[in-house]
């Protein structure tokens, strides 16, 4: 081959792999959001899991204390102080809980939060990054949303952190919100650690665009999942929302 066929061979060869990765290019920025895509649903699906593992735990917990839910914060009195721990140390200490299962797989590290963490008496083993918040909406803490019900007598899963209801005398359980992605930890709207472990008032549910600041209350509820949240409901089952109905966080009304 002498060198003009030789050379006119090279150039052309060269625009054909330009060319070809003209076209992979092109493909490449087609798929990588489909795989993103597939990627963030994959999550998702392991966050719903989660959070029915954690519903099984919580029902044998109810099965084993007369049907009454499990505490937001559990109290353990000293002898001149208490100590307390959030309802995911707990179960993680009756090997109800692994790590893996108290964080949806969407949330990095530094987003997570320590529930009640690092505390040595008398329940030494904790989870240090958690991602699950638990409704336990209280008495006149329901800002006027419309929930069906006298706002005073009116609660999520407990009267208050500690003291849980009783499903027994709960309707309609299969409606009712129990324990949801929490938001992440983040520059401009951050949450500490103790107000991430439960959700104590209407205004920190995903009624409204985020962020919502009142100046007192603010949203905790994450919205992980193409915008929306996993939540685990009152009979156990998980499902992702895009929004929820204000009726949904009263589980309880007197």
């Amino acid at each position: 081959m002498n060198k003009v066929v030789w050379g006119k061979f090279l150039q052309f060869t060269l625009v054909e792999m330009l060319v070809v990765m003209a076209i992979l290019s092109v493909l490449i920025s087609m798929l990588l959001p489909a795989l993103a895509k597939a990627r963030e649903k994959a999550r998702e699906s392991v966050c719903l899991g989660n959070l029915k593992q954690i519903g099984s735990g919580i029902a044998s917990y109810s099965d084993e204390n007369n049907g009454y839910s499990i505490p937001c914060v559990f109290e353990v009195p000293l002898e001149n102080s208490s100590k307390y721990y959030s309802w995911i140390d707990y179960m993680y200490n009756i090997s109800s809980l692994v790590p893996e299962t108290a964080r949806c797989p969407s949330m990095k590290d530094e987003e997570c939060f320590d529930p009640y963490g690092g505390q040595s008496i008398p329940l030494p083993k904790v989870i240090t990054k958690a991602s699950y918040t638990m409704n336990v909406i209280g008495k006149n803490s329901w800002a006027g949303a419309d929930i069906g019900s006298d706002p005073a007598r009116s609660v999520g899963w407990g009267y208050d952190s500690c003291t849980p209801i009783s499903i027994k005398r709960a309707k309609d359980l299969s409606l009712k919100i129990f324990i949801v992605d929490v938001l992440k930890k983040g520059h401009g709207y951050s949450i500490t650690d103790s107000d991430a472990t439960r959700i104590v008032h209407f205004l920190e549910t995903d009624h409204g665009p985020m962020p919502i600041d009142t100046g007192v209350e603010r949203r905790d509820v994450g919205n992980h999942h193409f915008g929306g949240f996993n939540a685990l409901f009152g009979d156990g089952h998980a499902e992702t929302l895009m929004y929820s109905d204000p009726r949904q966080w009263a589980v309880l009304a007197e």
